[in-house]
């Protein structure tokens, strides 16, 4: 899938993606709260045991960033 935002202001944005696999419009969770329905984070960045910072996943967005790419997992 490919989303595109346009006219993004040069910055440090993060993005925290999830695919609502029964479209219930929420990421459903298990009992010791993760995620039950595949999601990721800008850099890709993989959670351990809690939700990542905004300085875990920031990236630049710049002239020479155009695009990112997440992987999904579960």
């Amino acid at each position: 899938m490919v989303i595109t935002v346009k006219d993004l202001p040069k910055a440090e944005y993060a993005v925290a993606i999830y695919h609502d696999v029964n479209a219930d419009n929420e990421c459903n969770l298990n009992f010791f709260g993760f995620p039950v329905e595949p999601y990721g984070f800008s850099n890709n960045f993989k959670p351990k045991l809690s939700k990542p910072s905004f300085s875990d996943c920031k990236f630049q967005v710049n002239a020479n960033n155009p695009s990112i790419q997440i992987k999904l997992s579960k």
